[in-house]
Parts: structure tokens; sequence; C-alpha cells
């Protein structure tokens, strides 16, 4: 079966709980619930496609979907980080380089599914007003089984403070995230390809000195996660480039890191085929507007 109709049997599929009667709502819920395995496996088609484009129209109905199943099934821990996920993934591919406004309404809902997942245990408190040190406690409270939750929580969250900053809450922001960071090291730093470890480079490359930015602990996260990933998931090359490169003011690095991100093979990683060419995408398009960055 091609890609094509691959997505299109998915479409027709994920709809049919949707219009099952109210009278089976409980049957409706089970059958929600019980959709993880086959969840996983469109998601790994859908991470094989080179069709960009497919994926990119095809991707607004699926977010649909899954906040319908959300509605069948709200407190679904699954479902919450499968959507903070999906929203993320949607925002940073297609909508951040084109619409900032709508991306700060969509990664706010990515945070918000996150956060609600995380809060399913009791003992995780997060306040603006709570202390740092309570707050520390709160989080060795969650297990490695919140990584995803916690992954895309931060990812969301960092994108916000560098598209929307709010001045007057970003200090503790920053130090609850660099704290939810620490703990998903601790927990599994080779989640999603060594991910926490771009995450922490971007953290460090993006922060000016006095609020705990720092090119070498930029260079040594990115190496990590680069290193974890065999240097084949090409999306964390590309933060390499357009964070540390540019923070280090290093013109040929730059251009060097975004060459092989381009000249690398469309099947360097099979599971990861739409994220890559994702990255190819972007690394043209930096070169493109190299001037704005030095």
């Amino acid at each position: 079966m091609t890609s094509r109709k691959k997505l299109f049997v998915y479409i027709f599929m994920v709809l049919i709980p949707i219009f099952v009667s109210g009278c089976e709502s409980t049957r409706t819920k089970m059958l929600v619930d019980g959709m993880g395995h086959f969840l996983d496996k469109m998601k790994v088609s859908m991470n094989k496609m080179n069709d960009v484009e497919l994926v990119r129209d095809s991707l607004p109905t699926a977010l649909i979907q899954l906040e319908g199943f959300l509605e069948i099934s709200p407190n679904n821990y699954d479902l919450l980080v499968r959507v903070s996920e999906a929203y993320y993934g949607y925002v940073f591919a297609f909508v951040e380089d084109k619409d900032k406004p709508r991306a700060i309404k969509l990664y706010q809902k990515s945070k918000n599914y996150a956060l609600k997942a995380l809060k399913k245990n009791k003992s995780f408190c997060i306040d603006q007003n709570l202390s740092q040190e309570d707050f520390s406690l709160s989080l060795k409270k969650l297990k490695r089984y919140q990584v995803p939750a916690m992954f895309f929580l931060c990812s969301s969250w960092l994108k916000l403070l560098k598209l929307d900053p709010q001045t007057n809450t970003i200090s503790i922001e920053i130090r609850q995230i660099e704290s939810i960071l620490d703990r998903i090291l601790v927990l599994d730093e080779h989640y999603y390809y060594g991910g926490v470890h771009t995450l922490f480079g971007g953290f460090y490359a993006s922060l000016p000195p006095n609020m705990g930015g720092n090119p070498e602990q930029a260079k040594y996260h990115f190496s990590e996660a680069i290193d974890i990933s065999e240097k084949k998931y090409l999306l964390w090359q590309l933060m390499f480039a357009k964070y540390y490169a540019v923070q280090i003011k290093n013109k040929d690095l730059f251009i060097s890191t975004l060459n092989s991100i381009i000249s690398a093979p469309d099947n360097i990683l099979p599971e990861a085929i739409f994220q890559n060419q994702i990255a190819k995408r972007k690394a043209k398009a930096l070169l493109d507007n190299i001037n704005n960055f030095f």
C-alpha cells in the first residue's frame, strides 16, 4: 500500500469513534484508550515519509482528530503527550517560520497538553510562586515514563520564551525549565536521539551571559546530542548551526554545518526521513538568509 493510501486509511479509521452514538460513550472511550499501538504504527509510517507536502496537508486533520479523541478520553496520559508532540512537530515544521502569532498560540497548546499530562502525577507541582527548592523536590517524583511529557513541555516552553518572552516571569521560567531538563538527563538522556542535550544546547546558546548563557556548555550539549544520534538525526546539526555557530559568530562553521545537512543521504536515518527532510529545507532557508545572522 502506498504512503498516500495508508494516510487515507488512517484518516478514515480514526474518524469512526467520533461518530459513535452517545449511548455507546463507555465503549467509545475504551476504543480510544486502546488505540495506542495503532497510533504508534501510524507515527512510524509518517516519520518514514519523504513527501513533506503530503504530511503538511494531512497534519491539521490529524490534530483535529487527536483532539477529538481527547474529548472522549480527556485524562488519557498517552493521548495528552501525543497531542503535545503533534502540535510541537507541526508548528516547528510548518508554522513558526511563516506565522509568528499562530506559532505562539499553537506552541502554547503543546505546552498546555504536556503540562496537563505531568499534572496527572499529583506530587508534581509547578507554580511561579513555588520556591525553586520545592519545585526541584516535586520533579524528583517524576518517573522515566514521563520523560516524553517533560521533553515536549520544555520544547514548546523554550519556543514560547523565544517568540513571546514575558519579562516579568522569565527568570523564574528559565530556572524551572533548566530543572526539568536536569531531571530528564537523570532519567533518560538518550530519549529522542539525545534531544534533551539539544534543548540544553539551545538553552545555553540563546540566553545572554547574565541569565545563564554559556557557549561552552552549549557546544558540549550539542556535541552530546549529535554523538548520541550518530550524526544521523539532522535536526540536531541544524540547531547547532542556528544557535551555537551564530552565538559565537562563526560564519564558516554555520555554512559548513548546514551544507553537511543538505548533502546527507535522504535515507541516512530511515525511521526519521520526514524530520530529516525538514532539516534539509530549513538548512537551505538559513543559508539563503545568512545575512540576517552575520
